[in-house]
């Protein structure tokens, strides 16, 4: 009996152990921020760990540099004007850098490389229009073949601007530019010069009535200043309206195909539309 008792004592009481349990989750719950009676609740940080993932999902990264921004913080670049599928996304800083590699000069070497090539361009235009209007000399629309080289000088302006690009190796700067200018004016002129060269000894011929086809050189001065540079400046309604005006539009419309085609590589930006 009394070994019976000595393990009933010693036996714990089942309310005493409930109690004790019941203040130990207490005491944790209260350590980790959770209120009591509010077991099912996540802790606040538990939830903001969570919600990190979704945050970090909405940011892009630079294709440069590989960093994490937000869309509206990136810029889509391209180096071509009108072809955006080789184009990358980009951050500020990194735009910044791809601008200033853009700008790089042409240094010396590269500008005597573009007058080297604009002379090439030069000497081949010059001689298929020379070439034509000599062949043509005869045809009765003597005006349109003497004019042709300013009617069509963005021919000579294009060709002669995509060479001076390619002996420069692509870079921009404005002296590339005036050089193609330059040797693009010089084409215009030079093809103008031999249609009147063309058109003079035609009419030579005919007036003598000989096949000899004798080339009768006329003072290059008094073609600028007597017969060509008039023809670009003036508007006359009464002396061939339509011919003076081809001959301005097509000089212009040569000088900008040649600015245009010279200029080197750029950096083309639109905002990223995600």
């Amino acid at each position: 009996m009394s070994t019976q008792n000595s393990l009933e004592d010693n036996t714990p009481d089942p309310s005493s152990s409930q109690i004790a349990l019941r203040n130990w989750q207490q005491s944790l719950m209260e350590e980790n921020g959770t209120p009591a009676g509010q077991t099912g609740i996540i802790r606040p940080a538990v939830a903001e760990e969570m919600e990190e993932p979704e945050e970090e999902s909405d940011l892009l990264a630079c294709n440069l540099c590989y960093r994490p921004f937000q869309p509206d913080e990136l810029t889509v670049a391209s180096n071509e004007r009108f072809n955006w599928e080789a184009a990358v996304v980009v951050c500020k800083e990194c735009l910044t850098e791809l601008k200033l590699e853009m700008r790089a000069k042409s240094s010396g070497p590269d500008l005597v490389l573009g007058v080297v090539w604009a002379a090439i361009g030069f000497v081949l235009t010059t001689a298929a229009f020379s070439l034509a209007i000599w062949s043509v000399k005869t045809n009765q629309a003597y005006t349109f073949w003497q004019w042709i080289g300013s009617y069509f000088a963005f021919v000579p302006g294009f060709i002669i601007g995509r060479l001076v690009r390619y002996g420069v190796g692509r870079r921009q700067s404005l002296e590339q530019q005036l050089i193609a200018i330059f040797f693009t004016l010089g084409a215009v002129v030079l093809i103008a010069y031999v249609g009147l060269l063309a058109d003079n000894n035609n009419f030579m011929d005919t007036v003598m009535q000989t096949t000899a086809h004798r080339i009768a050189i006329i003072d290059f001065w008094v073609f600028l200043t007597v017969r060509f540079w008039p023809a670009l400046t003036t508007l006359n309604f009464q002396d061939n309206f339509l011919m003076h005006l081809g001959i301005i539009l097509g000089t212009i419309a040569g000088i900008l195909a040649a600015y245009f085609s010279s200029e080197g590589a750029r950096i083309y930006t639109r905002p990223f539309v995600r």
